[in-house]
């Protein structure tokens, strides 16, 4: 099988999110929902990962299903269209 170099990646050093001790995600779902623009309001980033999915979040499942909710909401943005993430799986 393959192992990833997680540990030794420079970008990461084998790093991971998690949510504090205490915290409720349902608390931060709706800025990690919201498309984010950059400093110079050009361009618009969609968060993914498994922290906006609220139905199966810190799995690898719910990112999965971020991903592809993130992606069908990013096609919607760039058609003009409104994609509603409340109505994906993530949010059952």
């Amino acid at each position: 099988y393959a192992v990833s170099p997680w540990m030794d990646d420079p970008w990461t050093y084998g790093s991971y999110a998690n949510w504090k001790v205490g915290a409720n995600p349902e608390d931060f779902y709706e800025t990690m929902n919201e498309p984010q623009r950059d400093m110079h309001d050009r361009s618009v980033i969609f968060l993914g990962g498994s922290a906006a999915c609220l139905e199966h979040w810190e799995s690898l499942m719910g990112a999965y299903y971020a991903g592809e909710m993130k992606a069908l909401e990013a096609v919607a943005y760039l058609t003009g269209d409104k994609y509603d993430v409340y109505d994906h799986v993530c949010n059952a």
